[in-house]
């Protein structure tokens, strides 16, 4: 079975500026963010399969990066006083 994550190409081009608020306010749909509650669920009980460990790794591998990219976005953000 193949990952349940799929790229989903959004209707307009986003560029990776670190001032576009496209970065900072991504966040995976509620499917995706329940797929993943539920494979952590699975995941604590110890009953993933092998499929489901390799969708959790990829969510995995991306989590940490995407959060760097988040990270410097918030740091371009103008303040707000």
């Amino acid at each position: 079975m193949a990952s349940s994550f799929r790229h989903e190409k959004p209707a307009v081009s986003y560029p990776c500026h670190p001032c576009n608020p496209w970065l900072y306010n991504f966040v995976l749909s509620q499917n995706s963010q329940s797929r993943v509650r539920d494979l952590l669920d699975k995941s604590r009980a110890g009953t993933l399969n092998q499929d489901e460990e390799s969708a959790l790794n990829a969510v995995e591998s991306l989590n940490h990066p995407f959060a760097l990219i988040k990270a410097r976005a918030w740091k371009h953000l103008p303040s707000a006083s």
